[in-house]
């Protein structure tokens, strides 16, 4: 049966019935890094971005999105020993697989192809990259990194950003802040928890209580997790080149369009190209406040998730979770709301997995021509 299914009938129960359910002593000790002692993982997650990430391929090329499906095999090992209750831990990714909306309404052939060589190349330059993972004793993924990709101008630098933000949000999968007792706790509560944090340009932040509680699922113990938070966003609007003809501002990132191919005709082609759009949209600009900081948006979240984990080690061999967040009634100002659902589990040392090929997808209100449509992220 599908873990999801498995937990569905919990989400009713108070978190103390869980609890309850756990007659026998739970013994959990050993290696609390023993889930990165050379093991695999497929990691699947879906996110909808509020301000949207720039997904830049070579020649500065690249394009706004706000909606991203990824899925990765990776292989984990721990590198280097931080302290007492830390460790780095290396893990490569031996695959991955990026689908992708654009901002566009429309896009012409030469676009789409484009912007499918932009994601190739992310393809290209993922593949077998190391992700940098900082984890703590508990549980905790603390921060992350991406072994090897380099920066000589602004523009590359936001491009490695934008990656870093998208691969954490897969990364903090593994987060579980475990009680001092570990799973023998049976009830803990989570202040804080990095599965509450949003991809974001310029980061995001807020609170957040998750309560967990333990219970048995056959041979394995299985953890619910829901809880409740706030995000506050930076909010961006998405500026048109006729609004920056009169309103300059320095720090926007640009859309990527080499300048000699912005001055061209759009190719026939239902007469439309991205570089060529009604409204020509570079990327997000902050809304500043009259004190000039940037305006927020303000979102209130809901987590939900469950984990299996063999007792036998403490590793937590699969899990699934979901986030969604809507702006309050207070934000003032219109913006998508947040999605974030994912799942992992521990592959075999011979498992293979499919993750599929990196292409563009036509978000839910779009029509592109020749462009497969945006299938929601299904919960294993």
């Amino acid at each position: 049966m599908k873990l999801w299914m498995v937990a569905a009938g919990l989400w009713m129960a108070p978190m103390s019935m869980a609890a309850d359910d756990v007659e026998e002593e739970i013994t959990v000790y050993g290696d609390a890094f023993a889930r990165w002692d050379d093991t695999r993982w497929i990691v699947e997650m879906e996110q909808v971005i509020p301000a949207g990430l720039q997904l830049q391929g070579t020649r500065n090329v690249g394009f706004w999105t706000q909606a991203v499906q990824t899925r990765a095999v990776l292989a984990c090992d721990k590198e280097w020993k931080l302290g007492k209750k830390s460790w780095e831990v290396a893990c490569e990714i031996e695959d991955i697989g990026l689908l992708a909306t654009t901002r566009y309404e429309r896009a012409s052939v030469r676009e789409i192809q484009r912007m499918n060589r932009v994601l190739e190349e992310i393809d290209d330059k993922l593949t077998g990259a190391k992700l940098q993972l900082q984890v703590g004793a508990r549980g905790t993924v603390q921060n992350i990194d991406i072994e090897g990709l380099t920066a000589n101008n602004r523009d590359q630098a936001r491009s490695n950003e934008a990656l870093r933000q998208m691969l954490f949000g897969m990364a903090a999968g593994f987060h579980m802040k475990l009680d001092k007792g570990h799973l023998a706790a049976k009830e803990w509560v989570e202040r804080g928890s990095r599965m509450m944090d949003v991809a974001s340009v310029r980061g995001s932040a807020g609170s957040s209580v998750l309560e967990h509680g333990v219970t048995w699922h056959g041979e394995n113990l299985l953890v619910q997790t829901r809880g409740r938070g706030t995000i506050s966003v930076p909010y961006a609007m998405w500026e048109t080149k006729e609004y920056r003809k009169g309103h300059q501002t320095p720090d926007i990132a640009p859309l990527g369009i080499p300048p000699e191919e912005e001055t061209k005709e759009p190719p026939d082609h239902d007469k439309a190209s991205f570089a060529k759009v009604e409204l020509e949209l570079i990327g997000p600009t902050p809304r500043m406040s009259k004190q000039g900081e940037p305006t927020e948006i303000l979102y209130t979240a809901k987590f939900s998730g469950v984990a299996l984990y063999n007792p036998e080690n403490g590793i937590m061999t699969e899990r699934v979770w979901a986030l969604h967040a809507s702006p309050t009634a207070s934000a003032m100002v219109a913006s998508n709301g947040v999605r974030n659902v994912g799942a992992l589990r521990q592959l075999g040392d011979d498992e293979t997995v499919e993750v599929g090929k990196s292409e563009l997808v036509a978000g839910p209100e779009q029509k592109i021509p020749d462009v497969p449509a945006w299938v929601a992220f299904s919960l294993p």
